[in-house]
Formats: C-alpha cells, structure tokens, sequence
C-alpha cells in the first residue's frame, strides 16, 4: 500500500474510532427511556439504531461496505446463528436484518458501565465461560424464552474473535442449543471481516465486507458430526472468502 494510501487509513481510522464511542454515547443517552417501558424488545430498537450508525460510519468514514449473500437461506424467524467471528463488526449487523435478535454473550460485558446495563435490559444472553453445568443451564432457558418470543440467536461458536484464516475450538454450547431445541434451525455464516477491521489492529482498511449465509445445518446429524460439520464449513467458506481478496 503506498504512503498516501496508509496515510489516509490512519486518519480514517482515526475519526471512526472517535465516531462510534461518541455515536454510542449519544444513542444510549437519548433512548435511554426506553428502560421505563421494562420490554426487551423495546429496549433492543437501541440496538437497531445503533447498529444503523455502526454500519453508516464504516461505509462515510472508512469506505468499507458490507454484502450479504445467501439471504435466501434464511428462513422463517426464530433461529439460530452460527457466525465466524474475526471483528467487532459482526456483534452490530444483524440488528438490521432479523426480529431484534439475541447475542449469546461473556457474562462479563454485562460488568461494563452503561453499556452492559443496556445489554442487559435489551434481553442479551449472558454466559458465564467459568460457571460449568450450571452456567449452560441458564444459558438454555435464556434462549427458551427469546425463542418464544421469536427472536433469533446468534452464537460466535468459537467463543472469541480470531485473526483471519484462524481458528479457535468450537465450544459446547452451540450444540447444547442444538440438543436442547431439535425443531429450530441452526445457520452457519462465514464471513472475511477480520481483512478490514483486525482484532489485531485499530486501523479499518477499506473494502468489501461479505457475509455468506450457508444452508442450514443438517439435523439428522448426531451432536458430533454436527459441531465437526458446522466447523468445516464455516471455516473453509471463511478461508475462501479472504483468499479472494
């Protein structure tokens, strides 16, 4: 990349990284009435509006778009979301395409100030990583009750973001979901956000962010067929997705 080109990252970099704590700011002071309503899905219009700046920013600040493929492979609402995750990018874009859905989240977002008090209140599932049988309990009847009120979840199997053409394992709880509710689909999504908003690195590098929505996965696997299957596919289809790049 020549200088200029770098030069002109770092100063759009720059400006989003002040954008979007002060976009977060002014968005949770000004809805914060919507606490008085006490309905999840009233409070997660926040979520929405936010994500709608989060997405505005990216594209008039740092020139990065973002294309879904695949949305025919979504069905009916509610299911399950099983997203790669390489950037902050993904925990603030589906708000703009499902039924104000849920992220299976760390217990310990819900420690920040303001911002995990909003997770909170928005009906966000917290997962204690540490808390064994116990903590996949409460986890379940979390998503019993958004899946009754036909919001879809999204769970980062990996459990944290990872660097592109990485992986980390793939924990239990996708499958635990699985087990749980046999009738609701699971939709795997791979994705190449990691080539312009690193885990690694505050620079946003200009470009196309795609997100490829893969069929649903087979549910006449067993559990451990499907967790192997559910990996490969959202790995490889990853990969592939940064190769082209």
């Amino acid at each position: 990349m020549k200088n200029s080109n770098l030069s002109l990252v770092y100063i759009r970099s720059l400006i989003f990284n002040i954008f979007l704590p002060v976009w977060t700011i002014i968005t949770c002071s000004i809805l914060s009435p919507l606490v008085f309503f006490k309905k999840p899905k009233v409070m997660a219009v926040l979520g929405t509006i936010w994500s709608y700046g989060l997405i505005y920013g990216l594209k008039a600040i740092c020139n990065i778009k973002i294309e879904l493929r695949g949305l025919k492979n979504l069905p009916k609402e509610p299911f399950i979301i099983a997203c790669k995750h390489q950037s902050a990018l993904e925990t603030g874009l589906f708000q703009q395409y499902l039924n104000f859905p849920v992220y299976v989240i760390k217990k310990e977002l819900l420690s920040i100030p303001f911002y995990g008090w909003f997770l909170k209140q928005m009906g966000m599932i917290p997962i204690d990583r540490k808390g064994g049988m116990s903590a996949l309990k409460s986890m379940l009847r979390d998503c019993e009750v958004n899946l009754k009120q036909k919001r879809s979840i999204i769970i980062f199997p990996e459990g944290t973001r990872v660097r592109t053409f990485e992986s980390a394992e793939y924990h239990s709880g996708i499958i635990a979901i699985r087990k749980k509710f046999p009738d609701i689909p699971i939709i795997p999504i791979a994705l190449n956000s990691g080539l312009f908003w690193s885990k690694d690195s505050w620079l946003k590098y200009p470009g196309t962010v795609i997100f490829k929505i893969l069929p649903e996965l087979d549910k006449k696997l067993d559990n451990k067929q499907a967790l192997a299957q559910l990996k490969k596919v959202i790995d490889s289809n990853s990969d592939e997705l940064c190769k082209k790049i």
